[in-house]
């Protein structure tokens, strides 16, 4: 018996990554398969410069999307927990260092793929995926 959970999450990640990346190949291969059917595709000279080459492209332009973006709510959540008073300055104060350390993950290569890594691994060893043959208990290993 076939685990449908895993390889709906491998077919939805690689339409995914296919549907991201934008190779040569793949475009060649777009075109024959359009081509077949008496579909004419003319790519514009804009689209092939801004797309992105690769997977690692995509990748580090959301990783520097994302510290970007951190970077602005922490000089959002700072201002507020300044103006504000009493308990809801010190949870803001608590959203500013949660949000400062994942802009610190996001800043350096090395950090966040390692953290994307583990969150995968994490995910994927997760009770979601397990299999349980035995269906009248608990005997998930």
């Amino acid at each position: 018996m076939f685990n449908y959970k895993r390889l709906t999450f491998i077919f939805i990640l690689l339409s995914f990554l296919l549907t991201i990346t934008d190779t040569s190949s793949e475009r060649q291969a777009r075109k024959a398969l359009l081509s077949l059917v008496n579909i004419v595709v003319e790519e514009g000279t804009d689209v092939s410069n801004t797309a992105p080459s690769s997977f690692l492209d995509s990748a580090e332009n959301g990783r520097l999307n994302l510290y970007n973006f951190l970077n602005k709510q922490t000089e959002v959540l700072n201002q507020k927990s300044i103006e504000k008073k009493g308990f809801i300055s010190g949870l803001f104060s608590l959203l500013y260092f949660i949000v400062q350390f994942f802009k610190f993950l996001s800043n350096y290569v090395i950090t966040f793929y390692p953290s994307v890594i583990l969150l995968l691994y994490i995910f994927l060893t997760s009770r979601l995926f397990r299999r349980n043959d035995y269906y009248g208990g608990n005997y998930n290993y």
